[in-house]
């Protein structure tokens, strides 16, 4: 599976390293040594609308109370990490602020709206997940898609394993599907700027700056030894770089999957001669047959037709199903006599 989210580590992202140690740490202990204080973890409307709890929307939120929200979870924001890459630090924490809070009163008009329906729910999930599925908003908006391969002709991306570990989490009580609902809808109204909650939640750069002098250097990571990072100038030629680089690795697969197949019939249709058209060729009898023989149109259409027939139709073919139309691929056959490398990158430069 093809890396859609930039290399591996967490090399320019403080923040998300600290959201997934602080999370799976938190996690961990509740899970073993402070099994005890699990309780004050949880939420509900009873909890918090009649007894009046209201610390326990900030208590919920730090840590995952079940092994496999961790596991899933954790995955999730790391996977994320490209987001503060693209945003930055400062605006990234500001998004994770925002986000939260969107998500957490989303949550409570949807407890209190059920309640007035007469529709009961145990204690929602516990965990940061109003940070982590408002991302998907943003992973869906900013990677491209990129088919890599396919399983049963389903086409299969570099996004498809991230959606699948979402759904899995989402996918399972009645409150996972609120919670998660919930937090998905509050990463779209900040991207539509629901209420000026960018510029509302926004962490000031003062204080960006004095918590950067303070335990910066602590969370710094080194960089990737093979970072292969664009090194295009803007955001979209960046983008636009990483994907002609997806497409010719997934070029270079396919080629070398069907030349084993198609090695033989190709050389044996590259190498065998093509018939002289006497009526086209040079010399007397050419020029005479074209002159007096044949109507202009014909002439046209026989050229036409020796351009085509000198063109490989396995390589044709087999350029045309990975996406190419078929007039580019016959031009671009024919002008690089058909070197089906050539031909691929000219068909990549065109696109």
């Amino acid at each position: 599976m093809l890396s859609v989210t930039g290399p591996a580590g967490f090399y320019m992202t403080p923040v998300n390293k600290v959201l997934l140690g602080v999370s799976l740490s938190s996690s961990l202990a509740l899970l073993f040594p402070l099994q005890q204080y699990r309780h004050l973890c949880t939420y509900s409307y009873d909890l918090v609308i009649e007894r009046g709890e209201y610390w326990r929307l900030l208590t919920s939120k730090l840590a995952f109370l079940d092994i496999k929200d961790i596991a899933l979870c954790c995955m999730l924001i790391y996977n994320f990490r490209f987001l503060e890459r693209r945003f930055g630090s400062r605006k990234y924490i500001s998004y994770l602020l925002a986000v939260s809070v969107l998500s957490t009163v989303l949550e409570m008009g949807a407890l209190i709206l059920c309640h007035h329906f007469d529709i009961s729910f145990t204690p929602l999930p516990s965990g940061p997940f109003c940070m982590v599925f408002p991302q998907f908003v943003q992973f869906f908006l900013l990677i491209p898609r990129v088919a890599a391969s396919s399983i049963l002709g389903v086409p299969v991306t570099g996004k498809t394993f991230t959606y699948i570990l979402g759904l899995q989490v989402a996918s399972g009580t009645a409150e996972y599907r609120l919670v998660t609902l919930c937090a998905v809808i509050a990463g779209l109204l900040w991207q539509y700027n629901f209420l000026k909650i960018q510029g509302l939640v926004s962490v000031p750069e003062c204080v960006a700056r004095v918590f950067n002098q303070a335990v910066g250097w602590l969370l710094q990571s080194p960089r990737p030894p093979t970072l292969d990072t664009p090194i295009g100038a803007t955001l979209e030629i960046q983008r636009q770089e990483r994907i002609e680089r997806m497409e010719e690795q997934m070029l270079s697969t396919a080629l070398q999957n069907s030349a084993f197949a198609n090695n033989g019939a190709a050389a044996a249709e590259m190498m065998r001669p093509q018939p002289l058209n006497v009526a086209n060729g040079p010399g007397i009898f050419g020029n005479f047959l074209r002159r007096d023989n044949l109507p202009q149109d014909n002439v046209a259409e026989i050229q036409h037709d020796q351009t085509s027939a000198t063109v490989s139709e396995d390589q044709v073919q087999r350029l045309t199903e990975m996406g190419f139309s078929d007039v580019s691929v016959r031009r671009a056959l024919s002008v690089t006599n058909n070197d089906i490398s050539q031909a691929t990158n000219i068909l990549l430069q065109e696109t």
